[in-house]
């Protein structure tokens, strides 16, 4: 039998080749799930028309809001992995590896059983528009019975990640994101099925990914090899990963509150607006997916140089990170700009009116987008520091409460350009809450710096 990665030394090597290793796999695996989404997307854009798109669209932040909590909390999962591992501490790697896997079936059935009794109820709290309520409520309450799988996935995915193994997540992903394609065209072109067609294919793609992940971990034979009959909860080690991995999806669910919100002013402009949001949306999202690969990345290398005390090149990482974001930011949203019209029209062929507004939210996002990448790579390093509960209060000051200041004062009394003068919120709250963020990176990393050196004094 193979074995699988050893845990990888990142205080060592070429800078830039390990942050690429570690970060790109990593960027293939956010990419392929978002490829996913769109691929819901296309299908019911061309086969099931305008309405069904915009249903997904006001499906989404409910959807990231919830699996944005437990992904956070999937991280404390990786980190404490990493140390146990790191510190040869085979029986605390076996506690939390059990653990973290009933810790994700119990968060997946909870939370499941959640968002299918609450659905209904949360689109009507956003406006959703009455001619996408059916669509939307049918694929929230199938997408929510596929919770359990999703979240096995992620948590198996964390603890790879935890002994530096990015590699194996992502040949998984691209097995279920094949039958997740596959299953789509079955149950849309052949069941007729329309959205639940699409949310079935995503439960079949998600227990697909979790049964392959859950598999490999029970074959290997190294230390965190993972055994169904001693799957519990060790009290101490779910605190230890809750402590990590409760600011994590804290802070990730401060950006879904807002995004509900926006998407909720969204909703009361019209169908053609949210239609137009959603199919931009997508190429939104592929940017902000690829740059977040780095802002992962920088956790993880940042806190393994402060551990080791190598600040000098701990500032190297986290400067070849914000290049590297730069980088995606400027060529995506470069190219979706230059070809918009050809690349908009793949999700909406029948309504004019959508593909106008979509146009209004590129022209508004794709200039400044870089802002939100290196917003997340301050954002992770923060993180890496320890410092997660002050990066989280600063997201929720900076990113949520300035979102819903702009939309009770700025988007509220706007009379013309309303879709425009409430897309800008996005920009402006980067560009605020990353200035907020680097002094606060700035200031813990001299704190720390200052305290391990009168220690060694």
């Amino acid at each position: 039998m193979k074995k699988s990665s050893a845990p990888v030394l990142l205080t060592e090597g070429n800078l830039l080749h390990r942050i690429l290793s570690f970060a790109f796999p990593v960027m293939l695996t956010n990419m392929l799930q978002m490829f996913l989404t769109t691929m819901d997307n296309l299908v019911i854009g061309q086969f099931c028309g305008s309405n069904d798109l915009g249903a997904m669209g006001c499906a989404a932040p409910i959807v990231s809001l919830i699996v944005n909590i437990l992904i956070g909390i999937s991280t404390g999962t990786a980190v404490c992995i990493a140390q146990s591992i790191g510190g040869g501490n085979n029986r605390d790697t076996h506690e939390i590896v059990h653990t973290s896997m009933m810790t994700a079936l119990m968060c997946g059935v909870g939370f499941g059983v959640l968002g299918t009794l609450i659905s209904h109820q949360a689109l009507i709290w956003t406006d959703c528009p009455e001619e996408m309520m059916r669509g939307a409520t049918t694929y929230l309450v199938i997408y929510f019975l596929g919770m359990p799988f999703a979240m096995i996935y992620n948590f198996g995915s964390a603890i790879l990640r935890g002994i530096g193994d990015t590699k194996r997540p992502l040949y998984y992903m691209l097995i279920a994101g094949g039958i997740n394609i596959i299953s789509n065209l079955f149950f849309v072109l052949v069941c007729k099925l329309g959205i639940a067609g699409v949310a079935l294919g995503t439960i079949i793609s998600q227990l697909t990914a979790g049964f392959l992940i859950c598999r490999y971990l029970m074959k290997t034979n190294e230390v965190f090899r993972f055994e169904l009959k001693k799957m519990k909860i060790y009290p101490q080690k779910l605190l230890r990963i809750l402590r990590i991995g409760i600011p994590s999806g804290l802070q990730s669910s401060v950006y879904c509150v807002s995004n509900l919100v926006i998407q909720s002013s969204v909703n009361s402009l019209g169908a053609a607006v949210v239609t137009g949001a959603s199919a931009q949306g997508n190429y939104e999202a592929f940017v902000s997916v690829a740059m977040t690969s780095f802002a992962q990345t920088a956790i993880t290398f940042v806190a393994q140089h402060m551990g080791a005390k190598k600040y000098k090149r701990m500032n190297h990482a986290i400067a070849i990170c914000i290049a590297c974001v730069s980088v995606i930011s400027l060529t995506l949203n470069g190219l979706f700009w230059t070809f918009r019209d050809p690349l908009l029209r793949i999700f909406i062929v029948d309504n004019e009116e959508a593909l106008r507004e979509a146009v209004v939210r590129m022209s508004v996002i794709c200039p400044f987008h870089i802002f939100c990448g290196i917003l997340d790579v301050f954002s992770g390093s923060t993180q890496g520091l320890g410092a997660s509960v002050s990066s989280t209060s600063v997201s929720l000051v900076g990113t949520c409460g300035f979102r819903l200041v702009w939309i009770a004062t700025v988007f509220k009394h706007a009379t013309k350009n309303r879709a425009l003068t409430l897309f800008a919120v996005y920009p402006a709250s980067w560009i605020f809450t990353l200035v907020c963020m680097m002094f606060l990176f700035f200031f813990m990393r001299h704190r720390i710096i200052k305290k391990s050196e009168k220690n060694i004094v």
